[in-house]
């Protein structure tokens, strides 16, 4: 795990990196294809893949803190396998002492069975860039009332405000 600069949050964790979304602007794809390459191949390219290693990386940390728990991948991005977010969250039902937010741009792929057994000390969210990503918050919104839920509205690319 790693501190971070991001203000919201004390660390990141990341057991899973890649994601087929292909974001112009993502921060993620730069560092993994930039920094991280020399770890895997799959970090090289930016497809989606468990570093199982950092699965307990969480549980290692005493103090409670809140992390992000996918800095580096989206978990219901294309090639995201199902039992790779079992584990993940299973960690996040075992170091119940820490808080954690996972951000999606698909909550369309959120399965019901992904949020049946949602941890307590977790927060699913939906990031927004533009006015056009606002039914991902509406999608979240259907999800159990018993889900943490946020909006992670960064970066503010365009909302049409003062367009008229």
């Amino acid at each position: 795990m790693n501190k971070t600069k991001i203000e919201s949050f004390d660390l990141t964790w990341n057991p899973i990196i890649g994601c087929s979304t292909n974001c112009p602007y993502c921060y993620a794809k730069r560092i993994a294809t930039t920094r991280l390459a020399h770890l895997c191949k799959q970090c090289g390219e930016f497809i989606p893949h468990l570093h199982a290693e950092r699965l307990d990386q969480p549980r290692r940390v005493k103090r409670p803190v809140l992390i992000f728990a996918d800095s580096m991948s989206d978990w219901w991005s294309d090639g995201v396998d199902p039992e790779w977010r079992d584990k993940a969250r299973a960690e996040m039902h075992f170091a119940a002492w820490h808080r954690f937010v996972v951000l999606t741009k698909k909550p369309h792929r959120v399965d019901p069975i992904d949020v049946q057994g949602w941890p307590s000390n977790a927060w699913l969210g939906v990031s927004i860039t533009s006015g056009a990503d606002w039914w991902r918050w509406e999608t979240l919104a259907k999800l159990p009332k018993r889900i943490h839920k946020l909006v992670s509205v960064e970066p503010l690319l365009s909302f049409g405000i003062g367009a008229e």
